[in-house]
């Protein structure tokens, strides 16, 4: 089974050190370009950073229609990695989406 994944679960799991529950669960999980780099770029030295940039079995997509992703950031006021897990490409069927928030929660 595969999943889609925004920046927290992947970080929780390595800051309690059960990273590898993801390997367990899921044969792939996809993050956009923004969940990357929010996980790798800006909490480099962070749990999570170097398990994700060295995970064989996450896959980075990027989000096709950026300027859309931009606009609903600025009408909503949520974080860019959050939406990058959200805003999907429509052409990958995917079965899970991983968060740590709920529907509506900011």
């Amino acid at each position: 089974m595969n999943a889609v994944s925004d920046a927290s679960p992947l970080i929780v799991l390595a800051r309690i050190g059960r990273f590898d529950l993801l390997t367990k669960l899921y044969q792939t999980i996809y993050i956009s370009s923004e969940v990357y780099a929010e996980v790798t770029v800006s909490g480099a030295g962070l749990p999570g950073a170097s398990l994700v940039a060295n995970a064989d079995w996450i896959e980075v997509k990027p989000i096709k229609n950026r300027l859309a992703l931009l606009e609903l950031q600025r009408n909503t006021g949520l974080d860019i990695g959050e939406l990058g897990a959200s805003f999907w490409p429509g052409k990958l069927r995917w079965r899970r989406s991983l968060s740590m928030k709920r529907p509506g929660e900011s």
